[in-house]
């Protein structure tokens, strides 16, 4: 069981409300934390993800800006993490979310840690994959977009000269 009592409190399948609401400095800190671990445990990051905060500050701004918003995930996210850092310490807390969670995906979400891990780690996975990893994966024509045929009749991006993947 990953987390304490809060991280597994049940709570609906729905995402957790929170249109009215808006996140905190201290919100968006913990959730950039979150952000950068994610790259710092697939090492898909050359830069710490310091040159896309603009970037993901927009995606936050538009999945809170406008309903359904995912303010009450966010919130819920920062304070499951809390805890887990609590249990286990911080880097213990992180390595258990990302790689040692237990959480069924294909199951519904049904405990506040799932939705932790459903709605805002699995989200941020894909942006940090999408606008950083392919990049630092040494694809050379990598200019944010995937290039290449639809029907994977060529690579989608070219490795650089005297640098293999």
């Amino acid at each position: 069981m990953l987390g304490g009592e809060y991280c597994n409190t049940e709570v609906p399948v729905d995402l957790l409300p929170g249109d009215i609401q808006q996140l905190t400095a201290h919100e968006m800190e913990v959730l950039w934390r979150l952000f950068q671990e994610i790259g710092r445990t697939w090492k898909d990051t050359r830069t710490d993800s310091i040159n896309i905060g603009s970037d993901w500050r927009e995606f936050i701004q538009a999945k809170t800006g406008v309903a359904p918003s995912y303010t009450g995930e966010y919130s819920n996210a920062v304070s499951c993490v809390s805890e887990l850092i609590l249990i286990h310490g911080e880097k213990e807390a992180f390595r258990k979310l990302l790689l040692d969670h237990g959480i069924d995906s294909k199951a519904p979400p049904l405990t506040r840690v799932a939705h932790l891990k459903v709605y805002v780690v699995n989200e941020f996975i894909r942006v940090q994959v999408a606008k950083e990893g392919f990049k630092s994966w040494k694809g050379s024509n990598y200019k944010g977009f995937l290039g290449g045929s639809r029907f994977n009749r060529k690579p989608r991006a070219r490795v650089a000269k005297g640098q293999g993947v």
